[in-house]
């Protein structure tokens, strides 16, 4: 067999090669040369981008085979656009076309372009490994085991290049050998397996190579016998006092772990930023096997500050790693730190502590952010130092001065504040990959490259060190981000987090997979990734270990930086059990802590349709999910197509999910959250256009038409029962415009045909960025958003809390589709409310008898009233708005000229009878009669005069 594999290198060599010396020229062309062992005549893609210096989405290329060769190849043209002055490519290779296929093994892999003959770099790639190289001569195709596992029942199915000598090896040692007559089989050892021990799989091919394979437990991960075996439930990870530090590592096919001591949190760079190398440890110390799988050793030593890796050997494989548990890391996340959390905490800090300002879960307005995209623009006005960090959004007192109007504005964290929600959702925050953080002071580098959502986690129980003005210190970034929290609270602004458990960055590459190879991860029947989340690989939250990871997980940040909620990026693809143990655990620690996700996949997912914590279980769930159904309606719905689906769809967002009367989600089922707590009503968030772009997308050009659109979609969401969430920029007409002129590559599938961004996800700062003239331009609409904010917590009728409440109290009075009205029925403590949405029914309503009316006739809302209107009056109500009507009593003090109250200055619930301002507006409903052509006359009656303390 060796001398065929030469030939063909031969053959290959003759066709393909040139000199190694490679020449100081630009490269122009890219060849990928993939070596294959078999099934040669399927389809094998590559997906191929620019990864320096610009970065890019990138396109797929599919291999084609080089006649009478195991060889396939793609040729790139270097010159084209999209890869143009590229001195790095990444590249996926992968089966079949899509997202769906199999993947070869090192994830994201990277290409030095420099590494070129005569302007053309050829990689070579062979199956099933993960090194690639530059020069043919050096590539390895020699025989080799690709895979082998443990059956159900405990035989070994063994997948190789060709047959062969086998030798089982149990704990290092050989207890059975045989041969296999092909490269596929089963081998049916006479050893009693047990899965306490460590097993290898060692073949002696024809050739007289030899390779060595852990054999994979995969299939019996699920089984009663493993979960009896090695569920863990202790604390895992490190365990700090002064005295002492342990360390812990679940590993259960781990023949040995060690832990590995550093000083410095990066192999090349000090904790002060200085090139320094340490590139191995100054202290090895061998854990002990204790039970359950677990590995443990206890330092007795103070070692607050000191840097550690875990190192694993398996058979012949021997891994170093950082710590899945880790909480924190050094720059670039290559190494765990050991902290005493007590020294990073800034002056006045509590634990356990959080704004008064939530006692329902629907008294939530989530106003959804970046870190970096509030502090970024040059009309920020604060700290520039800090800009696009966490000091950076803690920093309050910041102003924007418009030099033409002389108006000032707040910016940054005081807009939120001014605004008045009551919550920030911050993009990922946790340690996630693709940003340098060696590299966080080179400017052109952090235009191109230094912005990022954070979807592709690395070490989720560290924070991002590109946040923080010191990544290489572990510390820094932990006090930072606690200050960061300790402003939003000190402005009674909660913090929730969003969190992506459902995939990692890496696969193969990822700590996960060197701790407990395929445990972490679902796979395939044919032993591939399973790819729910469309970026290569998904978490198994149904197996124990993992599930107690995600648990833990959100208790370490729930605990140690008081977070208050947990938006879960793609729950569908966790599992009920899973999910609901979260909110239980969460509870016990406050119970107006928030936990809600996206209700959906990424991609198709092996995981049981009858386990997905997803939009068709909501009703096994204990969680709140988003409300697809109603965003859409609700937009469109607006734009003129007022369907009876799309009018249906709307009162399901006003009923909070709950199934009553004219409320539908969809035509073939009524309700799928059920309760208003479960429930999360939004028009936008970061996916996708911002409401401003996407109307503006959809057609409308006239600015004024824009400004009213953009206050009408989101005024139906926070006249709603449910949980509100806001996109942040909103308020003042956010775009994602990308230059004209733009120096970074847009390609792909991120602008859309009008120049404006609908996937800015790795985009520079200024496609995403808040400017604040655009607060001064449009603060008619900034002001529309405060006062519905305010009006919604001025009263508790806007926040039901159970369906049964909505029911009792919620009535639609039915007219057209193209105009939405409900009453929300008074108690003995809170008055009746009528709301009216109007898209483009021009029938007249008609007042029954004297009202105060919280908004104008365009719909722009104002919480002390906007004007009055007498018995008998016409209630006007112009295209796309929204108008709110309260009873008028006796002994009412109403003021239109009363300015706006800030939240942020105030310590409440969110009950009326709790507030403790000095002026009292009462308020009640009006009898109406809807227009006479509509022939129906509505009475609503109040029993009971209600002050709310203003």
């Amino acid at each position: 067999m060796k001398k065929i594999f030469a030939s063909i290198l031969t053959v290959f060599l003759i066709i393909f090669s040139g000199s190694v010396f490679y020449a100081q020229s630009t490269a122009n062309k890219l060849i990928l040369n993939y070596y294959r062992f078999n099934k040669l005549d399927s389809v094998y893609t590559a997906w191929v981008w620019q990864y320096q210096p610009k970065g890019g989405d990138g396109e797929e290329f599919t291999f084609e085979r080089v006649e009478d060769t195991h060889w396939l190849k793609i040729e790139i043209d270097l010159t084209d656009d999209r890869y143009k002055g590229s001195t790095m490519a990444g590249f996926i290779v992968k089966t079949g076309t899509g997202w769906g296929g199999a993947r070869e093994p090192g994830g994201d892999r990277h290409i030095d372009l420099s590494k070129n003959v005569a302007g053309t770099t050829n990689v070579y790639i062979v199956q099933a490994s993960e090194e690639f190289y530059y020069d043919i001569a050096d590539v390895d195709i020699s025989n080799k085991i690709f895979d082998a596992y443990f059956t159900t029942n405990k035989n070994i199915a063994v997948d190789a290049t060709e047959k062969g000598a086998w030798d089982l090896l149990e704990n290092g040692k050989v207890v059975e050998s045989g041969t296999i007559a092909s490269s596929s089989a089963t081998i049916k050892p006479t050893t009693a397996i047990s899965l306490t021990n460590s097993y290898q799989l060692k073949m002696t091919f024809e050739d007289n190579v030899v390779s060595e394979y852990p054999i994979s437990l995969r299939n019996l991960y699920d089984t009663e016998e493993f979960e009896n075996l090695f569920s863990y439930d202790g604390q895992l990870g490190v365990i700090y006092t002064k005295k002492a530090t342990t360390f812990r590592l679940w590993s259960p096919i781990s023949q040995e772990v060690e832990v590995l001591l550093y000083h410095q949190g990066h192999p090349n760079y000090s904790d002060n930023g200085k090139k320094k190398d340490e590139l191995t440890p100054y202290n090895t110390i061998k854990m002990n096997k204790i039970e359950k799988g677990v590995f443990e050793a206890v330092i007795e030593e103070n070692l607050d500050g000191v840097y550690y890796n875990f190192r694993t050997t398996s058979g012949t494989t021997i891994k170093e790693f950082v710590d899945p548990y880790a909480y924190a890391v050094g720059a670039n996340g290559l190494r765990g730190m050991v902290v005493n959390f007590e020294t990073t905490n800034p002056k006045g800090w509590r634990y356990d502590k959080r704004p008064s300002t939530i006692e329902n879960l629907t008294d939530y307005i989530i106003y959804e952010a970046h870190v970096r995209d509030l502090t970024t623009h040059e009309t920020w006005g604060g700290n520039l130092e800090y800009a696009g960090t966490f000091l950076g959004l803690a920093q309050s007192n910041t102003l924007y001065k418009d030099k033409k109007t002389g108006i000032t504005v707040t910016t940054g964290l005081d807009h939120i504040a001014e605004l008045g929600v009551n919550a920030v959702h911050l993009l990922p925050f946790f340690d996630f990959g693709y940003i340098d953080e060696t590299r966080l002071d080179d400017k052109e580098y952090m235009y191109l490259h230094g912005y990022n959502w954070g979807y592709m986690p690395e070490n989720y129980n560290a924070l991002q060190g590109s946040y923080s003005t010191n990544p290489f210190d572990g510390k820094v970034r932990i006090n930072e981000f606690k200050q960061l929290v300790q402003a939003f609270h000190n402005k009674n602004i909660r913090v929730i987090m969003d969190v992506v458990y459902n995939h990692t960055a890496a696969t193969d590459t990822s700590n996960f997979q060197y701790s407990m190879p395929g445990y972490y991860f679902r796979q395939n029947p044919d032993g591939s990734w399973s790819n729910g989340s469309g970026t290569g690989n998904e978490t198994a939250s149904e197996r124990y270990m993992f599930r107690k990871y995600m648990v833990d997980s959100i208790i370490f940040w729930a605990t140690e930086y008081n977070i208050s909620g947990f938006r879960f990026d793609l729950m569908g693809l966790h599992d009920i059990e899973t999910m609901n143990l979260i909110k239980a655990e969460v509870e016990k620690i406050d119970p107006t802590i928030v936990i809600y996700g996206e209700p959906w996949t990424g991609g198709g997912t092996v995981l049981p349709e009858n386990q997905k914590a997803d939009k068709a279980n909501m009703d096994k769930l204990d969680v709140a999910s988003f409300n697809d159904n109603s965003r859409n309606a609700i937009k469109a719905w607006q734009l003129g197509d007022q369907n009876t689906g799309n009018a249906n769809a709307i009162r399901y967002a006003i009923a909070g999910g709950s199934p009553i009367k004219y409320a539908y989600a969809q035509d073939d089922r009524q309700t799928f959250h059920e309760e208003p707590y479960k429930i999360i009503n939004y028009v936008s968030c970061h996916d996708n256009s911002t409401l401003r772009d996407e109307m503006f997308s959809a057609g409308i050009r006239n600015e004024d038409k824009l400004k009213v659109l953009q206050m009408a979609n989101n005024s139906i969401v926070l006249t709603s029962q449910g949980i509100v969430f806001l996109h942040g920029g909103e308020e003042i007409m956010r775009s994602k415009k990308v230059s004209d002129n733009a120096k970074y590559d847009y390609s792909g599938n991120r602008v859309n045909n009008y120049g404006l961004s609908d996937n800015s996800y790795d985009l520079p700062d200024e496609v995403n960025q808040f400017n604040w003239a655009n607060k001064v331009k449009y603060f008619d609409v900034h002001t529309h958003y405060r006062n519905m904010i305010a009006i919604r917590r001025f009263f508790p009728s806007f926040r039901l809390n159970s369906a049964a409440e909505v029911a009792e109290r919620i009535e639609f009075i039915k007219v057209s589709n193209s105009k939405i009205i409900f009453k929300i029925k008074g108690t003995e403590s809170d008055p009746e409310i009528i709301v009216i949405h109007n898209g483009t029914d021009t029938t007249p309503i008609y007042a029954d008898k004297d009202y105060y009316r919280l908004s104008n006739k365009i719909g722009e809302g104002k919480v002390y009233g906007n004007s009055e209107i007498k018995k008998g009056g016409k209630v006007e109500a112009a295209t796309n708005s929204t108008t709110i009507l309260v009873d008028q009593r006796d002994g009412v003090i109403y003021d239109n000229d009363k300015a706006l109250p800030l939240f942020s200055e105030m310590d409440f619930g969110m009950k009326q009878s709790s507030f403790n301002w000095k002026v009292f507006l009462a308020i009640t409903i009006p009898i109406l009669v809807v227009g006479a052509a509509a022939g129906i006359t509505v009475p609503l009656i109040i029993k009971k005069k209600k002050q709310i303390n203003a």
